[in-house]
């Protein structure tokens, strides 16, 4: 508007000038120009072809201003854009709204003079670039049928949001254009409503595209899997199976929504067809009908209360703290969904009906102190709970304020103290970032509540009795935890003896600290220790070996070796040898049986690897040369009472490899034992390991199967 007000007194200025520039020109064309002058300084403001007394005849009505800003020529117009003046403030527009008058030609000032003094004075604002609109559709689009859909894409340049319209939206709807950034564009979407044409013109600045739409419904065959339907009771459903083809949505309604009311069909792929719940409502009867282009199919529903026997697990309940909850369990023969109601909601709330079993479950929840009927609707038949909400005075605390916890699976157990008998409440705030248990405390009004981390977040252990109610935040935060221990290893030089570890872990966690093994070492105590700034493990030695001792703090272990060493016994320098080469081999058993075939001796040894005592230290007699013992790790197998070799007899046998036997020395063939040879610490036998026949008794009789031999040179 300023812009318009400033040409329009310009006008008048120019058009003056104009007649100041002919009336000069009549006098160059009569006298001749001025010396030194050309005569074509003033055909400069005429176009071509025109005169300047024609020029002002257009720029100029009847009252000597110009009557519309369309009328100037194009010359006029561009001395206007080029010397547009600032148009005065508001509320001094009287001043320019009036034509003004042309001035006289003393007044105007000559032809050379009139660039100079019109030069502008502000410059002026430059135009808004134009618009391109680009579509990815612009030949007509043709939707197949009703409830269809199409995206269509637009890009504009520079970035404007396009204006989208339809000229009939019962056939073609259009949603809001958005912004896909990846795509740089904007989509609309396109619904089809109805059958018929119609344009879609998007606009954007200047540019303008249209879209022509066509909307067909062809012939299409409608089924459903339901002929007609009765309801029993109010508020049971029934799931329809409508079919179309080819595939259109049908729509569906109802003829009296009070009656039966219809969700909206969903595509169910399973089945190929359209799923349509119908609701029971009040007693009746309704039409339902679907529609998919020109076919209707119709489905008569009535809606029929029966008579129903409806049984629950309470007849009466009373309520003692806000917030309790009681579930209902009740079924209804026959078996129909039943509706649960509350006379006074702002005492019991009622929640959803689910199954369970062949009944069915519903959840009251107290909330003030009052009296509510709850009941229990089936067809024709309603039974009632009466409810009891009493609330009495009572308190509670908690032993801690407040609780972090910085792994997964870190535990805190809360102590709650009540001086009540009402029911105690407890309740996580959001149970996906702590889970809890309850149990008894160890005196009267005490209960426990182990916390255990779930996942990092926030949130409040609520808890409730009586009219009180108490809180405690807790937080969950997950940090790296580290774990250091003062050694890596430790030998212990006999059962019995002790050993104390320093641990240390982030934020003075306590860890968890446990042996592999409890038959070499244990683990008796950890304690926190103030000048360590850490936890004392002491290690107690119990048996002789290896084992490992495993600490634990959050998600983070390490651990360090016990070794644990047997004290060497008095024993002769030989027995002392076959000691020491025994605690490196294991056992199945609790014995071990050593035979050195060198000196020509058993070892009968007890306990464990790393842990073996000398029982027995026997003389044996080995294979001969020719026949020698065999040298290995074996282990004993079958036994029997005696065999016959040759013109002998030997006893008490124990067989520890093929035909490799502990057995008595060599005996008469009858059963006086008359000795036929009995050398022992020689190497004659076929390679048999040869006793006294007490001690390959005595193996025979206590040495289990699968016990440990070696033998060795």
């Amino acid at each position: 508007m300023k812009h318009r007000k400033c040409k329009r007194a310009l006008c008048a200025v120019l058009c003056a000038v104009m007649v100041a520039s002919t009336m000069c020109t009549a006098s160059f064309a009569a006298d001749g120009p001025p010396a030194g002058e050309s005569s074509t300084s003033s055909s400069t403001l005429e176009p071509p072809g025109s005169s300047a007394s024609s020029e002002t005849e257009t720029l100029l009505g009847e009252s000597g201003v110009p009557e519309t800003e369309e009328s100037l020529s194009a010359d006029t117009q561009q001395i206007l854009d080029a010397n547009v003046q600032k148009a005065p403030a508001e509320g001094n527009e009287s001043e320019t709204t009036q034509p003004a008058e042309a001035p006289n030609s003393s007044e105007l000032p000559s032809s050379s003079e009139v660039p100079e003094s019109m030069e502008p004075t502000e410059s002026v604002e430059p135009a808004e670039p134009a618009t391109s609109l680009w579509m990815d559709t612009t030949s007509t689009y043709t939707f197949q049928s009703v409830g269809k859909s199409y995206q269509l894409m637009i890009r504009t340049t520079p970035v404007t949001t396009p204006q989208i319209e339809s000229s009939d939206s019962s056939i073609v709807r259009v949603e809001t254009p958005v912004w896909n950034e990846a795509d740089q564009a904007f989509y609309c979407k396109l619904f089809s409503e109805g059958e018929g044409d119609a344009v879609i013109t998007v606009q954007a600045g200047d540019a303008v595209q249209t879209l022509p739409v066509r909307v067909v419904v062809p012939a299409t065959r409608l089924t459903s899997d339901t002929a007609s339907y009765t309801f029993g009771t109010r508020g049971q459903t029934y799931m329809a199976l409508f079919f179309t083809q080819p595939d259109t949505r049908p729509a569906i309604s109802s003829s009296d929504p009070s009656v039966v009311s219809v969700s909206t069909p969903v595509w169910d792929a399973n089945s190929g067809g359209y799923l349509c719940t119908f609701t029971a409502g009040a007693e009746g009867e309704a039409t339902v009908t679907a529609q998919a282009g020109t076919s209707t199919y119709e489905i008569p529903v009535t809606v029929s209360y029966a008579v129903v026997a409806i049984t629950r697990d309470t007849y009466a309940y009373t309520f003692g703290t806000r917030g309790q909850t009681y579930t209902v369990y009740a079924e209804t023969n026959p078996d129909y969904r039943p509706i649960f109601e509350s006379s006074n909601p702002s005492a019991v709330s009622v929640g959803a009906v689910r199954r369970s079993g062949n009944g069915y479950l519903c959840t009251l929840t107290a909330l003030e102190n009052g009296t509510a009927s709850v009941s229990i609707t089936a067809g024709k038949t309603t039974v009632t709970i009466p409810v009891t909400v009493s609330i009495p005075h009572a308190t509670v605390s908690l032993d801690t304020s407040s609780y972090a916890f910085f792994y997964p699976g870190q535990k805190y157990t809360l102590l709650i103290r009540t001086t009540s008998n009402a029911p105690l409440l407890v309740r996580a705030q959001d149970a996906s970032v702590v889970g809890f248990t309850t149990r008894p405390g160890e005196r009267a009004g005490e209960t426990l509540v182990d916390l255990t981390a779930k996942k990092n977040g926030s949130t409040q252990i609520q808890v409730s009795i009586g009219d009180a109610e108490a809180s405690m935040p807790v937080t969950v935060q997950f940090i790296p935890i580290t774990v250091s221990i003062n050694t890596n290893a430790v030998t212990l030089s006999a059962p019995g003896k002790t050993y104390t570890a320093i641990i240390r872990t982030t934020r003075n966690l306590r860890p968890a600290v446990a042996t592999s093994d409890n038959r070499i070492a244990r683990v008796d105590s950890v304690t926190w220790d103030a000048e360590s700034n850490g936890y004392l493990a002491r290690i107690r030695a119990t048996g002789v070996g290896s084992t490992t001792i495993v600490v634990t703090a959050a998600t983070t272990r390490k651990t360090f070796s016990v070794t644990v060493k047997n004290p060497e016994p008095s024993l002769p320098t030989a027995q002392l040898a076959m000691w020491r080469k025994a605690q490196s081999y294991s056992s199945n058993t609790g014995y071990l049986l050593m035979v050195n075939l060198s000196t020509r001796h058993v070892g009968v040894f007890t306990g464990k690897q790393g842990n073996w005592s000398l029982k027995y230290y026997w003389q044996c007699t080995v294979g001969a040369p020719s026949t020698p013992t065999v040298t290995g790790e074996f282990v004993t197998q079958d036994k029997g009472y005696y065999f016959d070799s040759g013109a002998s007899r030997c006893f008490y046998w124990t067989r520890f490899y093929g035909g490799y036997l502990f057995h008595s020395t060599l005996y008469y063939q009858n059963f006086r034992f008359e000795p036929m040879n009995s050398t022992l610490g020689a190497a004659l036998s076929h390679g048999c390991v040869r006793l006294q026949i007490n001690n390959a008794k005595w193996i025979y009789d206590n040495i289990p199967r699968g016990t440990k031999v070696v033998s060795y040179r």
